[in-house]
């Protein structure tokens, strides 16, 4: 009789340390994104991002190599089919163009370019708060293939973007889909150097 309340009660305490220790761990989501993507430092990628526009005649692919070093440089430069590079760091956007020639812009005097700017940095070094200034941020997924959608918040922007997309798996970007306002898009698919 004391060996089979013995059993009964071990089997009791595995269950309740089980169900314990599985309550501990937090639900993946939204906060635990932010968190996963706060921790990376320096990311280099490939990207692929093709442009459908009602005023092109076929879409327009475009390559290059994205960078960003924490906590606020980004640099884009597409390569093919035409040589430009955008890069942001702080408060400024500096623009090069073929050729060489650059443009500097604060961004805070263009506040549409900077909720723009904002969707992938702040997305970047997981600012949640950041994020939330400029869009409505719904979250799906789990950590193996998640989804950000971004709704702008902007006056100016929503004239222009209805939407923006951002994939990934785990802290790594996939993919980012701006859905234009004028039957317009983009799509960017991204690999991980």
């Amino acid at each position: 009789m004391i060996k089979k309340n013995f059993v009964a009660v071990f089997i009791i305490v595995n269950i309740f340390v089980a169900y314990a220790h599985a309550a501990e761990k937090p639900q993946w989501g939204l906060q635990a994104l932010m968190d996963q993507l706060a921790q990376v430092e320096t990311s280099r990628a490939k990207f692929v991002e093709v442009k459908y526009d009602p005023l092109l005649k076929r879409p327009l692919y475009l390559k290059g190599i994205l960078k960003y070093q924490a906590p606020d440089y980004i640099r884009k430069e597409t390569y093919k089919p035409f040589y430009n590079q955008f890069a942001v760091q702080g408060n400024s956007l500096t623009i090069t163009r073929e050729g060489g020639k650059s443009r500097t812009i604060r961004m805070q005097k263009y506040p549409s370019l900077w909720a723009f700017v904002e969707a992938f940095r702040a997305t970047l070094r997981g600012d949640l708060k950041k994020l939330q200034r400029f869009y409505t941020v719904t979250f799906q997924g789990t950590e193996k293939r998640w989804t950000l959608r971004l709704d702008p918040l902007n006056r100016r922007m929503k004239k222009k973007v209805r939407q923006i997309k951002i994939t990934g798996r785990n802290a790594k970007i996939k993919s980012i889909e701006i859905i234009g306002m004028h039957g317009d898009r983009s799509l960017m698919t991204i690999v991980q150097l």
